[in-house]
């Protein structure tokens, strides 16, 4: 136990401890609050808004200066006219807003549709973060706040990662009935204003303190100033237009900031300032995009006048000619910043770290847009490179989504094990964002399910067909990160499949309609016998081939009143056209598949640099590899049950891919599958160690090969057309899955079928994630063709080489030769 006089010392050492800290701060409050040398005018006191500067363009001394404008004591430069008022119509939307109470009116989202416009503006500073206590907001009395309405924070620190303080921008919104002035323009200036720096009309409101406020090392100020215009002349300016819009005149209802350089696009419908608050050529310290440029990645400020309308979710469909095609973007790795250069060809490098390796990256992106012309993108996870450097998930994701919708093409994701690492946005969150950009087909998926975004999409018939089928389905499944350690010194593991997923796709699997395969275009029935020999499928076909059809009907009845129960109609709204490349699949040699054509030889390297639970090395996978090929040219082919073809149609659910980010554990342990030839069906090559999770939950066994393409049948009784998963499944042949599509794994990019079903991985798209100086950035394309009853793919590398051919599935297939 302490004496007395040693607690004494002790409590002196903290207070003294406490003064230091206390003195530190306010001496760097006072330093970066040092006056500048510019007085940019007379300050005046607006209300409560203290040292805000008005400037108006036409001021009462005469034209061609700018002075101070006379202010009333709302801070709005005059009062408007009694028919100034906004009008009904528009404050409808404020008061859905405000009817939503208090709390809930005032957080911030710039994605919702908020349509009331902003009156006043104001930035504030604090040293503790505002998340627990607001202490930020600007002084406002109760009087104020139920006259001219409360302050809104904008949500998002601009001076994160290059402030001593946080800085916060605060909006007061229009209230009902009011004549107050509405914002209208906001410029950014970081010298005194001038005449030329301003509009012709309304009123400029300078906001006191600078958006660089607290930046350390400091930076010149920046000020944020705002025009006021009257409600009158915004009514004006829309009745003189067409289509009701005020166009510059129109006010400003959202704002927003931005983090990253000029590749960081803005929200739809939002403007993004040109004048960069941090990050921009004035700042000494700013990384730019590439390196050696300073530590500071920039910050942006970006305003919305409109909410815009966003296209509808896009039907996939096939063309009339029976194709689609799907791009398989792998692990882009982004950042905030430029990102890192990794693992990158010297002939590539100085221009990777000149531009910075996301923007070299979207680069490659964008060719491989053009090139392929995808009817969808699939980005198959790992999309931030979380490792502390993509702390504002919104960025990243503006950064490559843009570069897809903007090109008319439906995109979708997966979630990786990095893409809630170390973000402020979880994954239920990061969905809600893509579900607010256009053209995407993602969704969160069923909350009662383990993870976030386990949902199923289908590519129906074209158009123009007679009829509304799906034809192809894609399952995509949520892999998760690692599991949760009760150990805190041990290795990371990588997740797996939840029981609760693999009972959720065998059930929604059983949901899917089975049809007369393959598709005629024409939507003309084919009714033939099925599989010759086998008397359960002829007396199947002779029981659903009675004249009144009935059974049929009633099972359709049946799944369809499942189906609006459970919300799992599979619809979606109007289609983007497909546009359709040439079939480029011949029939591959094993030589030309395996080895690349771009010049480069993906040759054995070392083992992956990516943090994981202990990846193999080379020579381990090697021993891995030989001891699954051994005894290749003894081994008998595969016999897998027969599938419906045009000379022998059969009814069966349509074939599917299934996309995931983390591989399953038969992905290397599985035997390969053995063509009639005697070949084994393998395309391309790894160079890594197993990147599957070390518990295997038995989703390939219970799941994937569970789950088959022909409708089962019980002595005579047909099966109920849903199945909740629970017991043996109700279905016969071939698996109904065809192609397990994987991420995760940069430098494999092989193909190979495992007891009837293909598992592939897309290879590393991007120089941003780790890769080899032996093995090109490459993306996987999926050509499906004959409305579904093909898939053949290869791979785009970055040097515009097509490699690793091989059709998969179907007529002409390897799985034929």
């Amino acid at each position: 136990m302490l004496s007395p006089s040693s607690s004494r010392t002790y409590v002196r050492i903290a207070f003294l401890a406490f003064v230091a800290v206390l003195a530190s701060l306010l001496t760097a409050r006072y330093k970066l609050e040092a006056p500048h040398d510019r007085p940019y005018g007379k300050p005046v006191t607006l209300g409560h808004q203290a040292f805000q500067v008005a400037f108006s363009r036409k001021p009462p001394g005469g034209p061609g200066t700018a002075q101070a404008g006379n202010q009333d004591e709302t801070g709005m430069g005059g009062q408007a006219q009694d028919g100034d008022r906004w009008d009904e119509d528009a404050l409808l939307d404020w008061a859905n807003w405000n009817k939503q109470g208090s709390a809930a009116a005032q957080e911030w989202d710039p994605l919702r549709a908020d349509s009331t416009p902003f009156t006043e503006l104001q930035i504030k500073t604090c040293v503790l973060s505002p998340g627990v206590y607001d202490l930020c907001s600007p002084a406002s009395s109760a009087k104020e706040d139920a006259t001219r309405g409360e302050w809104q924070r904008i949500d998002k620190d601009v001076s994160k990662h290059v402030g001593v303080y946080y800085l916060y921008i605060y909006a007061r919104r229009l209230m009902p009935g009011s004549d107050a002035d509405v914002i209208t323009d906001i410029r950014l200036l970081n010298h005194t204003a001038q005449i030329a720096d301003l509009s012709e009309d309304g009123l400029w409101v300078e906001v006191s303190t600078s958006l660089r406020e607290g930046v350390w090392p400091r930076m010149d100020p920046l000020f944020l100033h705002y025009k006021l215009s009257s409600q009158s002349s915004v009514r004006a300016a829309r009745r003189a237009s067409s289509d009701n819009d005020a166009g510059s005149l129109e006010p400003i209802t959202q704002l927003d900031v931005l983090y990253g350089a000029d590749e960081v696009s803005p929200l739809p419908g939002y403007a993004k300032i040109d004048v960069p608050i941090t990050g921009g050529l004035d700042d000494p310290k700013r990384i730019g995009n590439g390196y050696g440029k300073g530590t500071r990645p920039g910050a942006s400020l970006a305003y919305r006048r409109k909410s815009p309308k966003l296209p509808a979710t896009p039907t996939l469909r096939f063309d009339s000619s029976g194709d689609f095609k799907v791009l398989q973007v792998a692990d882009l790795h982004f950042s905030v910043g430029p990102g890192e250069c990794r693992d990158v060809d010297p002939q590539q490098e100085s221009e990777c770290k000149r531009l910075g390796a996301d923007v070299y990256s979207l680069r490659w992106l964008e060719t491989a847009l053009d090139e392929v012309k995808p009817d969808l993108v699939v980005f198959s996870g790992d999309q931030l490179n979380g490792q502390k450097t993509s702390w504002d998930a919104q960025s990243v994701v503006m950064k490559f989504a843009p570069l897809v919708y903007n090109r008319g093409i439906a995109w979708t994701v997966i979630f990786g094990n990095h893409d809630e690492e170390e973000t402020d946005l979880n994954h239920e969150k990061q969905m809600n964002l893509m579900q607010h950009l256009p053209l995407f087909i993602g969704e969160a998926g069923p909350t009662s399910v383990s993870g976030s975004g386990n949902y199923v999409r289908s590519i129906r018939s074209p158009a123009d067909s007679q009829d509304d089928r799906a034809l192809f389905t894609m399952y995509f499944l949520d892999t998760h990160a690692n599991v949760k350690k009760v150990n805190p010194w041990a290795d990371p593991e990588y997740d797996y499949i939840k029981a609760d997923q693999i009972n959720w796709f065998r059930g929604r699997s059983s949901q899917i309609h089975s049809y007369t395969r393959p598709y005629r275009s024409d939507s003309r029935a084919v009714r033939s016998p099925l599989r010759v020999g086998s008397r359960r499928e002829q007396g199947r076909l002779s029981r659903r081939q009675d004249g009144d059809g009935s059974w049929q009907e009633a099972a359709v009845a049946e799944l369809q009143k499942l189906e609006k129960e459970f919300g799992l109609d599979g619809s979606l709204s109007p289609a983007v056209e497909p546009d359709d490349g040439s079939n480029i699949i011949q029939e591959p040699s094993q030589s030309q598949d395996d080895v690349e054509q771009d010049g480069s030889s993906d040759e054995a390297i070392s083992d992956s640099d990516e943090t994981s639970s202990a990846p193999a090395t080379t020579s381990d996978f090697t021993d891995e590899e030989e001891e699954l090929l051994e005894g290749a040219d003894d081994r008998e082919p595969t016999v897998l049950p027969a599938g419906p073809t045009r000379a022998q149609p059969m009814e069966a659910k349509p074939n599917a891919i299934l996309w995931q980010h983390i591989p399953l554990p038969e992905a290397y342990s599985a035997d390969i599958d053995v063509s009639p030839s005697g070949k084994r069906l393998l395309v391309g090559a790894r160079y890594e160690g197993n990147g599957a999770p070390k518990y295997n939950s038995g989703f390939w066994e219970q799941g994937i090969l569970a789950q088959k393409e022909l409708p089962g049948s019980t002595d005579g009784v047909p099966i109920d057309s849903f199945w909740d998963g629970e017991g043996t499944s109700p279905t016969e042949g071939r698996p109904e899955v065809k192609v397990v599509a994987n991420g995760h794994c940069h430098i494999s990019s092989d193909c190979r079928r495992l007891s009837g079903v293909w598992s592939c991985f897309g290879g590393g798209a991007t120089y941003s994630g780790y890769g080899s100086t032996a093995f090109s950035r490459r993306m996987r394309v999926f050509e499906i063709g004959d409305f579904g009853e093909k898939i053949s793919t290869y791979q785009l590398t970055d040097a515009r080489k097509r490699i690793n051919r091989a059709a998969l599935y179907g007529a002409g297939s390897l799985e034929e030769q």
